[in-house]
């Protein structure tokens, strides 16, 4: 994933088992400041990234529960990152957007990468969906200071009862 900035330069992360790897590239082309996101025991994958005010940005990713981020249970973690790649909510630690759990069985599916959209005001929206018992589609929006809009784990915001139907695809504009 990958987000560019009004002064020509960028940030691309990437994961790595359990690492979530960022880099910034300056407008010139060489590569600025690099640093590392790290929860042992945890694979994470890298889902997407929106710009903020100047060189801020907030990136979302995918958290399993295990070192396989295709058998675990996997969850939702973000994090506004300074012009410094300091994390700048919640103190430096990435705030849960969704949590998996085993009961009730609730986690993203494999190879499910939520998109996020840009509030206007340095937050973030984020819709997905729940590939476990309810299968609905969710949203939760994270203002510019951290603090959620929503209760934990957003709002289910299918009108559909009832588990035989998947609410796939969520998205927001």
């Amino acid at each position: 994933q990958g987000v560019g900035f009004d002064d020509g330069s960028a940030v691309v992360a990437g994961g790595a088992t359990v690492n979530l790897r960022f880099q910034r590239i300056i407008s010139d082309g060489t590569l600025g400041g690099a640093w590392a996101f790290t929860e042992t025991g945890r694979a994470q994958v890298a889902s997407d990234m929106v710009a903020a005010a100047g060189t801020e940005f907030i990136s979302l990713w995918v958290r399993a529960e295990g070192t396989n981020s295709v058998t675990s249970r996997k969850g939702l973690k973000i994090q506004k990152w300074s012009a410094t790649n300091t994390g700048m909510w919640n103190g430096g630690v990435p705030l849960d957007v969704y949590t998996s759990s085993a009961t009730p069985a609730r986690g993203l599916s494999t190879a499910y990468f939520p998109r996020m959209i840009s509030d206007g005001s340095n937050g973030a929206i984020i819709p997905f969906y729940d590939g476990g018992a309810t299968r609905n589609a969710r949203i939760q929006h994270v203002r510019s200071d951290g603090t959620f809009v929503f209760p934990a784990d957003g709002i289910e915001c299918a009108i559909v009862s009832g588990t035989i139907e998947y609410r796939l695809s969520a998205s927001a504009a």
